[in-house]
This record gives C-alpha cells, structure tokens and sequence, in this order.
C-alpha cells in the first residue's frame, strides 16, 4: 500500500487537510450561532427600548394633560380659599358686632344700676 515515504507525506497532507477543513467548518458554524445570538440581543434590547420610548412618552402625555388642568384646579383653590377667607372675616365681623352689642346693654345696666342706688 505504502511504498515510499512521499506516499505517507501524501496520506498525512490529506488527514491534515480533512481536519483543518471540519476546524473551518465547526469554526464558521460558531461564528454563525455567536451572530445569530448577537442579533437576538439585539432585537430585544430594541423592543425593550421601544417598550420604555412608549411608556415615557405615555407618563409625558399625562403629564401634559394633567398640567393643563393644574391651572384650573389652582384657580378653583385660590377662589375656594378666598371663599373661605371671607366666611372667616363676616364671622368675625358678626362676632365683634354681637359683643358690641351687648357691650352697651350691660353697660346700661350697670349704669342704671347705680342711677338707681344713687
């Protein structure tokens, strides 16, 4: 079968040539995994993104709209606390108009009171 030594040259060449042909082949089967893999990550890291674009915008348009109706609620506010102020100021009025009302009746009392003893 063998009958020089460039024959077994021969035979050796070619199961070199046999492995480094299924190292290329497992090689580029790797590389294709690793790429495929590589584009997976980043089609979700885009959909991610895409999910937190959407629900940041979602929070700004609340946002938006609360704000437009801020300006009428801080109005309303400011016209309920001023409600509330004048209640308080006529309350206090009546309550120092009673007093001085009654002031003089028991001032008049006291008076002809002593009137009387004089």
């Amino acid at each position: 079968m063998t009958s020089s030594t460039v024959d077994i040259l021969y035979i050796v060449l070619a199961v070199a040539a046999v492995w480094i042909t299924v190292f290329l082949c497992w090689a580029l089967f790797e590389l294709a995994t690793l790429m495929r893999r590589a584009n997976k990550i980043v089609d979700e890291a885009k959909e991610k993104l895409s999910r937190v674009e959407k629900a940041i915008m979602s929070a700004k348009e609340k946002l938006e709209s609360s704000a437009k109706y801020l300006g009428i609620l801080a109005e309303g506010g400011r016209a309920a606390m001023n409600m509330f102020r004048n209640r308080q100021e006529e309350q206090e009025e009546d309550e120092e108009e009673e007093d001085e009302e009654a002031e003089p009746k028991r001032g008049k009392k006291k008076s002809e009171l002593f009137d009387e003893e004089e």
